[in-house]
């Protein structure tokens, strides 16, 4: 009699919570269990050389603060990327690689009824004088990632926040909740959208499709028929090109928010089949091996061994 009390206190309580829940509505969860605005705040947009057909070379960023060891209140400002917007000989392209990239931030105070653009272009070198490169890749010649360190101005004069290295998602995490079929979220830039007078980041939401253990092969963007391999999830999702280096989010079910489950940056966009509505995403774990493998003064505690997280720089 016992156990069927319990279990009906169980079942009436959980109902309870659900209904308590669904009674707050979209509006209190803000429609995703994490800030939307301060993850559009971290996108910039890329805008490298044109390739070889004349056409602009165009990719998504984020800003990433990362803190010293020796002060957490001080740190650095990454812009994290794909490797191929940055460096397209690795990606099969016959194209020189760029020395400098432009990014196109938004400005504060923008006025959508002016006719005053809300953007600006800030140029990015890649190299120095020497030619040796100032970014970052992984040991691995199949990760597509990249890591730069950018002016920390980017959040201090412009309308963008650096999100804290925190909000990275853990192995412990990973192994635990990022399984097939768990929700994710990106934002990024859409080809289409650009010529606008503001950086507008489209979110695009999905499910994780498959984990392989192993590198996979992935087609040239201008070789279909050459293949390089690359460490890559497989989501589902309408990812399109431009979408490249886009943040991805798992997002927790509604239920679990605040209990066992956090929102947090699990990847990083690569590559997608648009015909088949997939995309390659990059775990943030070889995000994390660029970090130690370069910069080991930097603080790398994510999740619970991270201290307690400080606003978003530039917020």
């Amino acid at each position: 009699m016992k156990l069927q009390t319990s279990f009906y206190f169980r079942m009436t309580t959980r109902i309870c919570m659900i209904a308590v829940l669904l009674g707050f509505s979209l509006r209190t969860f803000a429609v995703m269990p994490f800030n939307a605005d301060v993850m559009t705040k971290s996108v910039v947009y890329i805008f490298g050389p044109p390739d070889a057909s004349g056409k602009m070379r165009v990719g998504t960023g984020f800003l990433l603060f990362v803190p010293l060891k020796s002060d957490a209140s001080r740190g650095a400002v990454f812009l994290v990327t794909a490797r191929h917007i940055l460096d397209p000989q690795w990606a099969c392209f016959t194209d020189p690689n760029p020395a400098v990239v432009n990014i196109r931030v938004n400005k504060k105070n923008f006025q959508p009824d002016s006719d005053v653009s809300g953007t600006e272009l800030l140029p990015l070198p890649l190299v120095d004088a020497s030619g040796r490169p100032l970014w970052y890749a992984h040991s691995s010649g199949s990760v597509d990632l990249a890591v730069i360190p950018v002016n920390p101005m980017i959040v201090e004069q412009f309308e963008h926040v650096a999100i804290n290295y925190s909000e990275i998602a853990t192995a412990d995490e990973i192994k635990r909740d990022v399984v097939i079929g768990a929700d994710i979220a990106s934002t990024g830039l859409v080809p289409e959208l650009v010529e606008d007078k503001r950086n507008y980041p489209v979110f695009k939401f999905g499910k994780i499709s498959f984990m392989p253990p192993e590198a996979v092969r992935v087609p040239c963007p201008s070789r279909p028929l050459t293949h390089h391999t690359e460490f890559l999830w497989w989501v589902a999702t309408n990812a399109v090109p431009g979408n490249s280096g886009s943040p991805v989010i798992f997002v927790p079910d509604f239920l679990n928010i605040g209990i066992a489950r956090r929102a947090m940056v699990i990847g990083v966009l690569s590559t997608s089949d648009v015909g088949a509505d997939v995309a390659g995403v990059v775990p943030v774990e070889y995000l994390n091996d660029i970090f130690k493998e370069n910069l080991s003064y930097l603080d790398l505690a994510r999740g619970e061994r991270a201290k307690p997280a400080p606003p978003p720089v530039g917020k």
